[in-house]
């Protein structure tokens, strides 16, 4: 659904959002964009179509990202338009491009990345730095080719090693500890360390962030699409950690903390009439002092006459 369908069919409906997260086609802007295309017109539109929707729903923060590209001379004239765009509607900004590396991704990838914050909002830093060469100020090591690469075996999805290009002979072989070149829709000219042949779908992905057992639908080149388009996840998960994070903050909240994997049941009992009488019990039946953690216990009240069940992850609570 494009914004403009988007806005049409909820142009009824108040909609308001904590954090909204924009990544427009950048092919326009990309460095390696050197000839006109087709939809070269259309990818602009696109980008400034973003503040009908930043209009619309009013979010609390904005994140945009893009190629670094945009900010090189030739197309600075847009980025200044589009940072106008948000400044118009009174939202606060600020903009850098990051070494996605430094954030945990397996590649020398940079991008711009915009924070905004709507009118009364604080506006938030950048997340720190996660990841630094040889692991320097404390930090984890660059995430390399191996580490990323290094959990897929033989029989994961679209892990297919039939399908794949063979090298006869083998290219010069490439260092498996250190950081990839950047991933585009059309794959990469890298390919597997030992010069025999070229990454698999699975391992691109991996390179890019997804998590091994993420699923993707589609053929091999929409699924490769997918791949080079993606916003990495693992450093997106860098990036909205640390905004949760800050609107918690702004909050006076806390993190949300899961609730303990057991069941919780209040029930009356007839058998006692003292309203002294509390007893608890574990699920094989043996008495149990209330210290004990257990996976299921039961405490009767008799004068209570209500019976609960609390599960995880559930807000529903059953009273009978």
């Amino acid at each position: 659904m494009s914004i403009d369908e988007f806005i049409k069919a909820t142009k009824d409906r108040l909609m308001r959002v904590d954090v909204l997260h924009l990544s427009p086609p950048c092919q326009y802007f990309s460095p390696a964009h050197t000839h006109q295309s087709v939809h070269d017109e259309a990818n602009i539109y696109a980008l400034f179509a973003c503040s009908e929707l930043i209009n619309k729903l009013r979010p609390r923060l904005i994140t945009l990202e893009q190629t670094f590209g945009i900010t090189h001379e030739r197309h600075y004239q847009y980025l200044k338009a589009l940072i106008g765009d948000y400044t118009q509607l009174g939202y606060s900004v600020r903009w850098k491009v990051v070494r996605l590396c430094t954030w945990g991704l397996a590649q020398d990838r940079k991008r711009l990345i915009i924070l905004a914050a709507a009118p009364g909002e604080n506006l938030p830093p950048f997340p720190k730095d996660t990841h630094s060469v040889n692991g320097a100020g404390g930090l984890e090591p660059f995430t390399t080719i191996g580490k990323a690469i290094g959990s897929i075996h033989v029989g994961d999805d679209l892990h297919n090693l039939d399908s794949v290009k063979y090298y006869r002979p083998r290219r010069a072989p490439l260092d498996p500890n250190r950081l990839a070149g950047t991933i585009t829709t059309g794959g990469s000219e890298m390919y597997y360390p030992d010069g025999s042949r070229d990454f698999t779908l699975r391992e691109y992905a991996c390179i890019q962030g997804f998590p091994k057992h993420h699923k993707f639908i589609g053929s091999k080149t929409c699924i490769r699409r997918q791949i080079g388009n993606a916003f990495p996840p693992n450093t997106v998960r860098v990036l909205y950690q640390h905004l949760e994070d800050w609107l918690l903050q702004q909050d006076g909240m806390t993190r949300y903390q899961s609730i303990p994997d057991n069941v919780f049941i209040v029930d009356d009992s007839d058998d006692d009439d003292s309203d002294e009488y509390l007893r608890w019990q574990t699920s094989s039946g043996a008495p149990s002092s209330p210290e004990i953690d257990e996976d299921i216990m039961e405490i009767a009240c008799p004068r209570e006459r209500r019976r609960g069940i609390l599960h995880r992850g559930s807000p529903f609570i059953d009273l009978t």
